[in-house]
């Protein structure tokens, strides 16, 4: 027991040493109504509904849970390719009881391959080195705001457009390690370098009678940077019929340099200027609880509680980068924003049958996806301001729950390959993920 106290203590002071955490998201157009599509690694896992926290047994542990790859007996390559096909006109919000705003958002359909990795046992600790693609956002916006909702406007303004455009895309390179502490108990420990690629540009004008004029513009420039995350895991398995895991992800945080530019003549009079702020991604930690049952050799089912720490977002939050918030801002208006911290609930199944003495694998699940879009503390803007808090809301709405159903099989290749395939649906994308694992003997 004192072993095992001992070796979790080291790997719970190994994150703290090596992850913190700063800033946050700006309330730029292009953030406003985005949904970060975090990437769940495996074929089987997405089988699985994600339940795959007490399972953990191929090479995508090192992010579900580093533990279970210490069921790996053999050396093994893993390699999948993701497809995501975004349902078009999905994303966006219509005009309500104000008719405050308009927001068209689309994202772009992509193929990529998000997931490889090597993983090498020995007798006394297991290895491995994996690539993930966690986020790849290729998107535009495109919003009309009914200024005259907030403010007394000249007779020929009409409204304020705004264009955006985000091309974003992070990449964790993680180095995992795992061993057994008992018979039945296993610890596993993930050091990623997470790397982010970004460019942006929103443009905001004000339409008037005689044509439009220029209000301000923020842009990244071609900005990359990195930072240090982790993943610990634990996973006991006291038989062949049932498992749990624990799993901790501390995630990092990642600077970008951004431009704000409001240019000479610009529609309300504000002083010329251009200045660099920071824009920072501040990444949800979560922490997981994963339960699997086998009643037979042939069927398995699992489930998994997520807690995500989404108020990770709001830290130091910036919020005056939009055509809105820079308004009301000006007038001495405090707009105070707020999350929901929120758990994902994951089930799924499997049933393993022979076709010639060939297993196949049958599989099927369900996950939710809670609201995690920033959204105006109502509330908190009365009390500060007494001005009424419609109109704003709606420009900020709170996000909504996604269901997720999910479909899958796999094969056994000969004795030492594994083809999986799976299939994510929900009402704003769809998502085919296809995996193989050779095995060395």
């Amino acid at each position: 027991m004192t072993k095992i106290i001992t070796y979790l203590f080291v790997l719970i002071m190994l994150l703290g040493v090596l992850v913190g955490k700063v800033t946050a998201l700006t309330d730029e157009e292009v953030y406003r109504t985005l949904k970060f599509n975090f990437i769940t690694p495996g074929a089987r896992a997405l089988g699985f509904g994600g339940a795959f926290i007490a399972l953990a047994d191929d090479a995508t542990a090192a992010e579900a849970n580093p533990a279970g790859l210490t069921i790996l007996a053999k050396p093994e390559l893993f390699g999948e390719l993701r497809n995501a096909r975004f349902n078009e006109g999905a994303y966006g919000t219509e005009g309500g009881l104000f008719g405050s705003a308009d927001t068209y958002l689309e994202f772009y359909n992509y193929n990529s391959p998000t997931f490889f990795s090597f993983t090498y046992p020995t007798p006394y600790l297991t290895l491995a080195f994996s690539r993930q693609e966690v986020m790849n956002i290729k998107s535009k916006v495109y919003s009309t705001f009914d200024l005259g909702v907030f403010w007394e406007l000249p007779p020929d303004f009409g409204y304020e457009e705004t264009w955006g455009n985000l091309n974003m895309k992070m990449v964790n390179w993680n180095i995992s390690f795992a061993r057994k502490i008992t018979e039945t108990i296993s610890a596993g420990f993930s050091v990623r370098l997470c790397t982010i690629k970004a460019d942006s540009r929103v443009n905001n004008y004000a339409m008037l009678e005689s044509g439009e004029g220029a209000d301000f513009v923020t842009l990244i420039r071609h900005q990359t940077d990195f930072a240090i995350g982790a993943n610990f895991g634990i996973l006991w398995r006291p038989n062949e019929h049932y498992s749990m895991g624990f799993v901790y992800r501390n995630q990092p945080s990642l600077h970008l340099e951004e431009d704000f530019i409001a240019p000479v003549g610009n529609i309300w009079g504000r002083p010329p200027e251009s200045y660099i702020f920071k824009n920072t991604i501040n990444l949800p930690d979560s922490y997981g609880l994963g339960m699997s049952v086998r009643p037979t050799p042939n069927l398995t089912f699992s489930f998994d509680l997520v807690r995500m720490i989404y108020t990770d977002l709001l830290e130091n939050f910036q919020n005056n980068y939009n055509t809105i918030t820079i308004g009301l801002i000006e007038e001495g208006i405090e707009v105070p924003f707020t999350i929901k911290d929120g758990n994902e609930y994951h089930l799924g199944g499997e049933y393993v049958f022979f076709i010639k003495k060939i297993p196949v694998a049958l599989r099927a699940g369900y996950y939710t996806d809670p609201p995690h879009q920033i959204f105006l503390d109502e509330a908190l803007f009365w009390e500060l301001n007494e001005v009424e808090t419609g109109p704003v809301a709606e420009v900020y709405p709170e996000g909504e729950l996604e269901h997720h159903f999910t479909a899958g099989f796999g094969i056994a290749i000969r004795d030492n390959m594994q083809l999986d395939i799976a299939y994510d649906h929900n009402r704003y994308r769809k998502e085919t993920v296809a995996s193989f694992i050779f095995r060395f003997d």
